[in-house]
């Protein structure tokens, strides 16, 4: 299967500049995905590496093969899009041939590789059955045989499964897993939702507003996001993400936020040194994920944030999303499970220091990413 090269992408629509200067390699057999929210360029990147958006400039490759001038039938490529596309005249056998007959190819072979693919896809039960009588997740798994009767070198997705009910996402998505860990195609998957993005790919592209913002596997984009957007837009609850002061006392780096003082470890100080024009009073913006919180019900130690519980959501094994408001300000706090919330109740909150990052105020970028490794 071949590695997917994209060179200097550029896309516009008009005057409306959808992709800008997009540089990726995909990797042979990789599920990749491109992750962002709604008009951010990712499924007109996906549409160009199909054919079927043309380029502005730039180009395409696959392997050495520039592909940037080919049509979609020479590019050896498969496409599933959230709407099925499927011929609704025709029954699941003939929906699936379909693009074997305009190929012209032998009627026994067809129907080898027609019943090969059915049976893989588990639905050789329903041949006969138009497709308009299929439920969502049946109509799915039809027109992903679809695409993959072909047996193509790159399957692209474009938010296949947008449109259904939480059960069926989750068992469609082990669905799409187990077809990429057989058959090893080169997968190309767009999405704007996080969840599926994490659980899925190997690696994500996320971007937005036409720009790449960070390509990394889930892990680094959770763990180390390069900016706020994607600190804000990768996971879930979402960050927290709240100005803080910097005040340079002792030769440590600590943050006034709410009026408490928090100290830092030592790592983030070669880390701010470098930053043109840190110095004490400067404004930051902190980010804290809500998993990296932990609450009390009395202040125990220094350096804890007086709040109260503003609101309460009820998660899985026991858990807590809470809702806690300090001064005018609310930040939203995951328990572990062993803290039991009450409405309105004074709590005290302490933000685990290794976990915090710090925004530049003007660029988003994060400071001290690399501090980490």
């Amino acid at each position: 299967m071949p590695k997917v090269i994209l060179k200097n992408l550029f896309k516009k629509y008009g005057n409306v500049l959808a992709v800008e200067d997009l540089n990726l390699e995909i990797n042979d057999q990789e599920f990749f995905a491109i992750l962002g929210p709604s008009g951010c360029g990712k499924s007109s990147t996906l549409r160009m590496i199909a054919g079927l958006e043309e380029i502005t400039s730039g180009d395409i490759y696959f392997d050495e093969t520039r592909v940037t001038d080919l049509p979609p039938a020479e590019r050896d490529i498969a496409l599933a899009f959230e709407n099925y596309a499927l011929y609704t005249h025709l029954n699941v056998y003939q929906n699936i041939a379909f693009p074997l007959k305009i190929r012209k190819i032998p009627l026994k072979e067809i129907d080898r590789q027609v019943r090969e693919t059915a049976k893989f896809m588990q639905i050789t039960d329903i041949f006969e059955t138009n497709v308009k009588s299929l439920s969502g997740g049946q109509q799915q798994r039809v027109g992903v045989a679809r695409a993959l009767v072909r047996r193509p070198a790159v399957f692209l997705l474009d938010e296949p499964i947008s449109h259904l009910e939480a059960k069926l996402k989750e068992s469609m998505r082990t669905e799409l897993m187990r077809i990429h860990n057989d058959l090893k195609v080169t997968t190309i998957y767009v999405t704007h939702d996080q969840a599926e993005a994490m659980s899925m790919a190997d690696r994500i592209c996320i971007m937005n507003l036409g720009k790449i913002q960070q390509v990394g596997t889930p892990k680094e984009c959770y763990a180390k996001p390069a900016n706020e957007f994607i600190a804000g837009f990768v996971g879930e609850p979402p960050m927290n993400i709240l100005n803080a002061s910097i005040l340079g006392e002792d030769g440590r780096l600590k943050l006034e936020i709410f009026g408490e003082i928090i100290n830092f470890p030592d790592q983030y100080m070669p880390v701010l040194k470098e930053v043109k024009g840190w110095q004490k009073g400067r404004t930051v913006r902190l980010g804290i994920r809500p998993t990296d919180i932990r609450c009390f019900k009395t202040k125990k130690e220094d350096n804890l944030i007086e709040g109260e519980v503003y609101f309460i959501e009820s998660r899985n094994e026991g858990k807590f999303v809470l809702n806690v408001k300090i001064g005018d300000f609310y930040i939203l706090v995951k328990t572990d499970g062993i803290f039991e919330p009450e409405l309105n109740a004074k709590i005290y909150l302490k933000f685990i220091e290794d976990n915090i990052h710090l925004f530049d105020q003007d660029t988003g970028i994060n400071l001290n990413r690399t501090a980490r490794g």
